[in-house]
This record gives C-alpha cells, structure tokens and sequence, in this order.
C-alpha cells in the first residue's frame, strides 16, 4: 500500500462523492454515489461520533469546529450559539476579498489583466488547516480484482443470475473489508506513533511537544481516481483539533497529530543525534520529535517542565 498525507481546507469534496452517482465503465455497476464515510478514533468517540459520517454535522465539525456535545449541535439555526473545540482558527481574507481590492488597485485593468487578478488572488488566498488527510492507497493488483469480482456480479444479475451474483458480491465485499482492516490498523500506528502537538510559544526552541493519540477521524472509501479510473483508496480526514487539558480542564487544542515524520526517532526534517533522543511522552521509545531545549511555563523559564496544553500554530497538526 502507498500512503500519502497532505493538508486539507474543506470536506466539501469528499461530501459531494458520497451524493454524486457513479458508474464504472470496465464493469457497468452504476451506484448513487460514493459510500458514506465512517467515524474512527477515541477523539470521535468521545466526542459522540460513531458510526457513518453526516454531512451537516462533518461541516459543522470540520468548518466550524463546533462541539458535536452541545445540544445545539445539530441544529444549523443554533451554531452561532454552539460552543467550539478550541480556537475556530484564524480570519483571513477571502480570494474574492483579495481580488476585489486588486481591482480597486486596478480600475482600468483590461479583461486579460483581470484573468490575471483572479489567478493571483486565487494562490494568495490562506485558508486555515481544517484537518490532514491520510489516503490509503491500495496496489493495482487489488484493484482489479475488486474490479473481477464486480464485473462478474453485475453480469449475473444482468442474466437473473441472483445466485451467482450473490456470491460475486460477497467476493468483492471480502475484499472492501479486507481493505477497511488494513486502513484501520494504519491509523492505528499512525495515532500511536505519530500523534504529536506541538504547544506553548512558537519561536527558536520556545514550543514543546505534547501527547495527541485520541484522533477524530472521518474515512471515506473511493472507487475510482480523480480521472474515474478504478482505484481503490480510502480518505482519512484527521480533525487538525486534539482534547488536552488546560489549568485541569479538558479543552481542545489545535494540532490532531503530526504525522509528517519520517519515521519512529526522527524529527519532521529528518535530523537524529544523542541530544535529541528523548523519551516519546506517554511511552517508551524515542520522541518524533527532538524535545525542546527550553519553553516558558508561567512566565518563567524551565527545562523539561510539562505543563497545561495551550494551542499550537495551525500547521502544528496532524
């Protein structure tokens, strides 16, 4: 299996999947879309997320960090009142905002010069990191044969066949289940291995490391690539918010994880040496990460001192 891991902003493609039809030109089945996503990690659980991903309540989550506990939850006339998981992020100017005012700028810019705005504003425009995306990819060669096994049962239900089509169908949901076993145990390791935020003062050495196992996770499984090729593949949204606490009360905080390291005793850009061999916090081998030289807690200097979690940068996450 491949993994790729890159930042998300939206849930939005991954929502409209689940509603948009599907068919697969190389076996004919046609479907109404994309399954429903399913909710993993302690993060979600404790958080009251279990079973298939809702659309509304995913945005809420995902856009508004709004807290799934509150009884306003679910209620979209209510979210202005909804408490939130933390920080909500920060405000920055939309690619409408920013082209508007280089129009303002440029008020006698020629169509051409206005195509090049909207370009410009487009790749200017910062958005916060709502949460990482951990795609499992499958190997080619199960692809198809998830690709046989559904040829063969949508041939056999073409013919009344509900027999053979049954057993068809078992093959290929053998191989689904197969394939949600293997995603889940990746994110299992990934959780426990790579489940890191980064708190406190972000300049030099001021930052430290801290636990962030309990991911909250919404994976969706796809069929085919973006070019509708089959593609067997899950999409694993790890919320960018962990549940820490703050002066002995639970609060959420932003960085879900880090998963960006390149393996078990390294730091994200890869550097190793006996200085930064630390204990990872709450187990037993080497950190991800080399612990910081030195941090303020309180307003003073300490070494080493584990204190109540605040919120890291937003790229700090998972």
């Amino acid at each position: 299996m491949v993994l790729s891991i890159g930042s998300g902003y939206s849930p939005e493609y991954l929502l409209k999947e689940v509603v948009t039809g599907r068919e697969n030109y190389y076996t004919g089945a046609v479907s109404e879309g994309e399954p429903p996503g399913r909710w993993w990690g302690t993060g979600a659980a404790n958080l009251g997320l279990t079973g298939l991903v809702d659309a509304q309540d995913m945005r809420a989550l995902y856009e508004g960090y709004l807290d799934p506990r509150d009884p306003g939850f679910r209620d979209p006339q209510r979210w202005s009142e909804v408490s939130t998981l933390g920080h909500t992020g920060r405000k920055y100017l939309s690619e409408e905002e920013l082209y508007a005012t280089a129009l303002e700028q440029e008020p006698g810019a020629s169509a051409e010069r206005r195509a090049e705005l909207r370009v410009q504003a487009g790749k200017s425009a910062r958005q916060n990191v709502a949460f990482y995306d951990l795609a499992f990819n499958v190997q080619k060669s199960v692809t198809l044969v998830h690709t046989a096994f559904e040829a063969k049962e949508v041939a056999a239900r073409r013919v009344g066949d509900e027999k053979s089509a049954a057993a068809w169908a078992q093959c290929r949901t053998a191989v689904e289940d197969a394939i949600w076993a293997g995603n889940n145990a990746m994110l299992a390791y990934m959780a426990k291995h790579a489940g890191y935020t980064r708190v406190g003062k972000h300049g030099g050495a001021a930052g430290r490391w801290a636990d962030a196992h309990d991911w909250t996770v919404a994976s969706f499984f796809q069929h085919d690539s973006r070019e509708h090729d089959p593609h067997l593949h899950i999409h694993n949204t790890a919320l960018n918010r962990v549940q820490g606490r703050r002066r002995g009360r639970r609060a959420h905080h932003r960085g879900a994880a880090h998963p960006r390291a390149r393996r078990v005793g390294r730091d994200p850009a890869g550097r190793e040496g006996p200085r930064d061999r630390r204990r990872r916090p709450g187990g037993d081998g080497p950190d991800l990460h080399p612990a910081p030289q030195a941090h303020r807690e309180g307003g003073r200097v300490g070494r080493g001192v584990r204190g109540p979690l605040r919120p890291g940068p937003e790229r700090a996450g998972a």
